[in-house]
């Protein structure tokens, strides 16, 4: 009984928690009007995750958020406009070919889906990669593309989960403003952060076998 007790009150620790994470994201987001606050929102909050799935569950939540919206602002907007620039770029080439009446324009839509898919499975683990790893811009890409190519697994978890997610939300709206992006944003990190374990592990075995 008293163990059923603990769980109870564990489990709604936990969604307090991601209760509270996600105002704090939408909070952050409008104080930037959006615009400059999106993308330094999101950092934080996958800061916050990440070290929940480090084991330290008994952080300040606000002031590493704060503290990681700050620090962050200026780099996660430049990696933000940077990815939105090149979804901009694609979707403009899609309604260019949707336009362009041939046979080529047929054919050139073949490749463009297989970017769209890799676009979107990059910007899946290109913030968790950036709060993961102290790195410059252009090595948090080159980065996530290693991490992309060597777990291949955790990819299709991370795309499964997130349309699980997604016809949860569809059926249960009211859930959105309550956890929308916590909820997301814990499965995005979960998944990042095991492709980063399995990434270590294998840079580990390396340096024993040379």
């Amino acid at each position: 009984m008293q163990q059923k007790a603990f769980s109870i009150l564990k489990i709604s620790d936990w969604i307090l928690k991601l209760a509270y994470l996600n105002a704090l994201f939408i909070a952050f987001s409008f104080l930037g009007c959006l615009i400059g606050g999106f993308f330094p929102a999101t950092t934080a909050m996958l800061t916050v995750i990440r070290k929940w799935l480090m084991g330290d569950t008994e952080i300040p939540v606000f002031s590493t958020f704060w503290v990681s919206y700050k620090k962050d602002f200026l780099r996660s907007n430049l990696l933000g406009y940077i990815l939105t620039f090149i979804g901009f770029t694609i979707f403009m080439y899609y309604l260019l070919l949707n336009q362009t009446v041939s046979e080529v324009a047929v054919w050139l839509r073949y490749p463009l889906v297989i970017i769209t898919i890799i676009y979107i499975a990059f910007l899946l683990y290109v913030f968790p990669v950036f709060v993961h790893y102290e790195m410059k811009i252009p090595q948090i890409l080159k980065t996530t593309f290693l991490i992309m190519s060597v777990s291949p697994l955790s990819t299709i978890m991370l795309i499964a989960a997130g349309i699980i997610l997604y016809f949860t939300m569809s059926n249960f709206p009211g859930l959105i403003p309550l956890f929308g992006g916590s909820l997301i944003g814990f499965i995005v990190m979960w998944s990042s952060y095991l492709a980063f374990s399995q990434l270590k592990q294998k840079e580990e075995k390396t340096v024993v076998l040379d």
